[in-house]
């Protein structure tokens, strides 16, 4: 069952998509995807999204959210025309979630890094990145996981089962 959205606030300005960013009926602000990106794009994000609540991997959770035709006739934002009536992707906004630095790494849970980098290594995830860092926050432990992949017992297979 779809969300209906009730308003739109204008769009996110990270991202490469640019996702627009609205509230639902149940009173939650997503960031919404649609016409933004491809449909492809769409599908493979929201099965990876719910793969990983599945897991129970500290993640924003997803939703079905429905676009009215009516709150499309009277937004006013950037390229409304990715902005059409009709069912979205929408990532729940999780306050203070925007984006993990450094400074968090420390406060994360060495379990809960290790799922999280194990799960993007079986998704082949690339994005998870800190860009001031020059790239991966994990960059020992994701080699570590990698040698290891070679031997009978994979710590990813047991981490995630």
């Amino acid at each position: 069952m779809s969300i209906p959205i009730v308003s739109i606030s204008g769009r996110a300005e990270k991202g490469a998509s640019r996702p627009f960013f609205c509230e639902g009926d149940d009173n939650h602000f997503y960031f919404v995807k649609r016409d933004n990106v491809s449909a492809e794009q769409l599908v493979t994000e929201y099965v990876i999204s719910r793969l990983a609540e599945e897991c129970g991997l500290p993640v924003a959770p997803v939703r079905l959210l429905e676009i009215p035709e009516e709150l499309v006739r009277y937004a006013i934002v950037d390229h409304v025309e990715e902005f059409r009536p009709g069912i979205a992707f929408g990532s729940q906004r999780v306050q203070f979630a925007d984006e993990v630095r450094a400074s968090h790494l420390r406060q994360i849970d060495d379990e809960v890094k290790l799922r999280c980098l194990c799960f993007d290594w079986w998704t082949r995830n690339s994005d998870r990145r800190l860009d001031l860092l020059g790239g991966d926050p994990l960059p020992r432990a994701r080699r570590k996981v990698l040698q290891q992949s070679a031997e009978a017992e994979h710590p990813c297979r047991r981490t995630c089962e």
